[in-house]
């Protein structure tokens, strides 16, 4: 991503009284230890998962021997507590994770990846709205607009984006019904609440779809591990959020075409500037 840091440090500056981070515990009387850049460096290593997610799952057939599993409600705590030596690495979606490295630049680094992931939203099971949100998305896909659209959120320096109100269809009246749709709004750059407004390429994508549909969108905000169970229960109709495709999903819920490409990362903690001079 280019020029990454001039995005978060005009980004998530905006979200700091509702993340809450504080700023690091001095670690000078810490052990010093080794930094992690191998699957290998996981063994015996604290790692921090998202409750609900499939992070955990995918890591250990790859490398077996990590410490402790630990989960947590949001990614920001995560990042704190790594940021505190509370834990030894996050796993996160790789672009969630190079946003925070590069918010934290000279502390946090995406150390790898360690598996390719699609993204996508989910639906009930046989639910008819599956088929018609999976059209929009091939269609925007072969128009470009889905690149247009995580160049926007995941790669551009603008300070100023909001989600686009489309106006290219004359007849658009969002007549044909209304989508709730719910997602863990703490998820940047995908959902995330900043100035008082929803943002990120999972929100333009949804925007984007529901104008097609001629349909409106209700946001239903709850964290990530109640999605699957409040989509089962009908407490919402499409749910998302760097939503990964599994084959134990998917026994539950129908996923629509994929309209992001990413990959599950390892964000780690650097070396004190003490310990890289010794070595």
């Amino acid at each position: 991503m280019s020029n990454i840091k001039s995005i978060l440090s005009s980004l998530l500056l905006g979200l700091a009284a509702f993340s809450g981070l504080t700023s690091c515990c001095d670690s000078t009387d810490k052990p010093q230890e080794a930094e992690i850049h191998t699957l290998a460096d996981l063994a015996g290593k604290r790692t921090a998962v998202l409750a609900g997610s499939m992070f955990q799952s995918i890591l250990e057939p790859l490398q077996p021997g990590i410490l402790e599993y630990k989960p947590y409600t949001y990614t920001r705590v995560m990042v704190q507590a790594l940021r505190e030596r509370k834990i030894d690495a996050v796993l996160e979606d790789e672009p969630i994770a190079q946003l925070w490295a590069a918010y934290y630049p000279e502390e946090l680094y995406v150390a790898f990846t360690y598996a390719d992931d699609n993204y996508s939203f989910a639906t009930r099971k046989a639910d008819p709205l599956n088929a018609r949100i999976s059209a929009v998305i091939q269609q925007l896909e072969q128009s470009g607009e889905l690149e247009q659209f995580k160049e926007k959120w995941c790669q551009s320096i603008d300070q100023n984006r909001h989600i686009t109100e489309w106006t290219h269809k004359e007849n658009y009246d969002g007549s044909a019904g209304t989508i709730r749709y719910a997602t863990d709004p703490a998820q940047v750059p995908m959902a995330y609440q900043a100035y008082n407004e929803l943002l990120g390429m999972d929100i333009e994508v949804i925007n984007r779809i529901a104008y097609e549909l001629n349909m409106k969108v209700e946001y239903i905000f709850m964290n990530f591990a109640e999605l699957l169970p409040a989509l089962q229960e009908g407490k919402a109709d499409l749910v998302g959020g760097c939503m990964s495709i599994t084959p134990a999903r998917q026994e539950k819920v129908d996923f629509v075409h994929p309209y992001y490409k990413g990959g599950m990362a390892v964000l780690a903690r650097r070396a004190s500037k003490t310990q890289q001079k010794a070595e």
